[in-house]
Formats: C-alpha cells, structure tokens, sequence
C-alpha cells in the first residue's frame, strides 16, 4: 500500500512540476521559437531539429532596460521586493 501511495504522490509531483518546466523552457526561448506553431521541448546547441530549439538569454538582457514611463528597469523592482519579504 506504502508503494501504491508513493506512486500517487511522485506521480501528482510530477504533474504539478510540469507548468514550471515549461515555464522555464520559454524563458530561454527566442521568441520566434516561443510563439511557433510547432511545439519545441529540448534546447540543442548546434543542431537544430523539429523539436529542438537554441536557447538564449535576451529575454533576460531585456529585463534590465526600463521600459518606457518607469524610472527602473525590473531588477530594481526585484530587489525591492526581496528587501521587503
């Protein structure tokens, strides 16, 4: 019965974890490759096939440029809410 339960919950783990594995694929994707029709799961580095993709870091280079009308790029409003919690 222990195992049957163990099971149950590695199983309802892994599902719940899935959101933010996508999550964090996206975060690396160009956005070509995000916005594609064609779902892409595994990040290659030179060879790029049907499901692979090359990931990249702009999306993260991007956060740290204000965006019009505020005074601080993301960071900024990052750290502030670290320093508060």
């Amino acid at each position: 019965m222990r195992v049957i339960k163990s099971a149950i919950v590695a199983g309802y783990l892994v599902l719940a974890a899935l959101p933010l594995v996508w999550l964090g694929l996206t975060s690396i994707k160009t956005n070509e490759a995000a916005i594609s029709p064609t779902a892409r799961f595994v990040p290659k580095g030179e060879t790029i096939g049907p499901h692979t993709f090359r990931p990249t870091i702009e999306g993260y280079r991007r956060l740290a440029t204000a965006n019009v009308g505020a005074a601080h790029d993301f960071y900024h409003f990052l750290g502030n809410s670290v320093v508060i919690s």
